[in-house]
């Protein structure tokens, strides 16, 4: 049955949702129309009847040919069919009514889902409008309402109701839902797919570096997101990039794939805002309707536990002095990647001791918010790194993910929330 209904409006792989639902309507209006109206016969000869029956099926199936086939849709076609149907048969008289209020509701569905907005509601108010007229016109005596003349015809009038409302009703409605789902599940299988090539930009594994203990975490808002972080371990030095792409969802996955490659390419430079700069470039080259990343890249030496510090418009990266219990932010100045062509970012310099503690993040840490509306803050983020000073970088990050649970009220985050935490030993 899929695959001739398939055949018939469309297979979602190779047409769009709009088409699809464009098919149905122009191919299984006339259709119902060749199984039902004929039942009007019954009622009443009339060359009305026998004129809605042509029109509605050679336009019907006419529309219908010039978008399976010819891939033309014709809409204004479709809205004037019906409106004329609708004034033939109301004029006609009897349960064929019905059907055209039938018709028209798939038309109000169809341009709610295609048209935009001014358009939408000049269609949505037709209906009524089209109503109301034919109504007046009975009103003042242009038009005289049809009645039953005896039991059979009743009987004939509800027999084409209950056809018309119950099959062709519940099949247009079931094409609708099922494209629907299967438009969702498409894009689901699409999301799915993303979100395991993100995964793999991500760092497989914490690395074991004697003298430092490190625990990162990435947990996007959609299953796929727009921050990401990386390490680079050397004998030398450890470099530590924590980025967040403006926007969710694929267009960020994309930004953040193209700012991973650009540091796999730059970070040979020599510090980290010369490394920021060269960045700049590749990802000003991927940005569209003015998306930007900001990142902070620290490099830590190794012998002399000297870290430096670049910023592109990123949250500061807090440092925890154990000797004084102290968060001091580092924070240099420099703009987002991807926003100008010439980037210019500061350096800052830090002198690490034996217990202090880095910690990178990005803004969807301090930007959660409650129930009530009161968001996190830095200043609740920087209390609960001096609460968890004792505890190892991987307890501190769970214990600090469970606290923005429960704060928020649930396991749903409003933002990407990623945290990179590395301990001087």
């Amino acid at each position: 049955m899929r695959t001739i209904l398939s055949s018939i409006i469309g297979h979602p792989s190779r047409s769009t949702l709009e088409n699809r639902i464009y098919n149905a309507l122009t191919f299984f209006t006339p259709l119902a129309t060749v199984f039902v109206m004929p039942l009007m016969f019954i009622l009443e000869w009339s060359a009305y009847h026998i004129a809605s029956v042509l029109v509605i099926c050679s336009v019907g199936f006419y529309l219908y040919f010039l978008s399976r086939f010819r891939k033309v849709r014709s809409e204004p076609v479709l809205y004037v069919m019906g409106f004329a149907l609708l004034v033939v048969i109301w004029i006609t008289g009897y349960g064929s009514i019905g059907y055209v209020f039938l018709f028209y509701q798939f038309l109000i569905l169809y341009s709610l889902l295609v048209f935009k907005r001014r358009v939408r509601i000049l269609l949505f108010l037709l209906v009524p409008a089209a109503i109301i007229a034919l109504v007046s016109l009975e009103y003042i005596g242009i038009t005289a309402p049809r009645h039953y003349h005896s039991t059979d015809e009743r009987t004939v009038d509800f027999v084409i109701n209950f056809l018309v409302w119950f099959l062709f009703t519940g099949f247009i409605i079931k094409v609708i839902i099922d494209n629907y789902r299967m438009e969702r599940q498409r894009i689901q299988d699409e999301l799915l797919v993303a979100q395991k090539l993100q995964r793999r930009l991500l760092p497989q594994q914490v690395p074991d570096i004697p003298g430092f203990s490190l625990h990162a975490l990435y947990l996007p808002m959609e299953l796929v997101g727009g921050d990401f972080y990386d390490f680079c371990v050397s004998d030398e030095t450890i470099d530590i990039l924590i980025a967040d792409v403006s926007g969710h969802g694929m267009p960020g996955a994309f930004l953040a794939s193209i700012t991973k490659m650009a540091f796999e390419y730059e970070r040979s430079r020599e510090g980290p805002g010369a490394v920021l700069a060269g960045m700049n470039a590749a990802v000003r080259g991927a940005t569209v309707d003015c998306n930007f990343v900001t990142a902070s890249l620290c490099s830590i030496d190794r012998a002399t536990k000297t870290m430096r510090c670049a910023s592109a418009g990123h949250v500061p990266t807090l440092v925890y002095r154990r000797s004084s219990g102290v968060v001091e932010p580092v924070k240099p100045r420099g703009c987002p990647l991807g926003l100008f062509d010439d980037l210019e970012v500061e350096q800052a310099e830090v002198r690490l001791c034996p217990g202090d503690r880095v910690v990178l993040f990005t803004d969807g840490i301090v930007e959660g918010f409650s129930d009530q509306g009161a968001m996190f803050g830095m200043e609740a983020f920087v209390t609960a790194i001096a609460d968890g000073a004792t505890q190892t970088p991987r307890a501190f990050v769970d214990g600090l993910i469970e606290t923005l649970r429960k704060f928020s009220g649930g396991d749903f985050f409003e933002d990407d929330i990623t945290l990179v935490v590395i301990d001087v030993q």
